[in-house]
């Protein structure tokens, strides 16, 4: 896909779900899979992100350092830190604490300064993002 849109000049992100462990299901760590999908497509992703996992999921996965950390602009966490199999079956949304993922997305912002596209996936509302972008601004505004 990252081939194709660039070969038509068309901008494509790509957004990589992550274990609790902090890696791929397939078993790279965020930092392999974004460094050998630049390699084998040029660089040629306008931006990498992740989705459908708690901050404390992904935490780990962000504490390598390097330049592979700019390439991470998309951040979309799940309210609740649950496997994601568990969160599925639940038949419903499990929200989490708002107030809480709002402070732990406002580190991931001071951590990755290049993310700016930042908002929610399973199981966040209006009052998680409301959090969020409270947290996210007040880092930004420092920065």
């Amino acid at each position: 896909m990252i081939r194709a849109a660039s070969g038509v000049g068309m901008p494509i992100g790509v957004s990589l779900t992550l274990t609790p462990e902090g890696r791929l299901r397939s078993g790279p760590s965020l930092r392999e899979a974004i460094e050998s999908v630049d390699e084998a497509t040029a660089g040629s992703a306008a931006w990498f992100g992740t989705n459908c996992a708690h901050p404390l999921e992904f935490e780990s996965a962000l504490a390598d350092s390097g330049s592979w950390l700019e390439r991470l602009r998309y951040i979309r966490p799940n309210a609740a830190r649950m496997d994601k199999i568990a969160l599925c079956s639940l038949g419903h949304l499990e929200d989490g604490d708002p107030v809480e993922l709002g402070k732990q997305m406002g580190d991931v912002a001071r951590r990755l300064p290049n993310a700016d596209i930042i908002g929610g996936c399973c199981g966040t509302d209006e009052r998680h993002l409301s959090e969020i972008a409270q947290n996210v601004n007040a880092v930004r505004s420092v920065q």
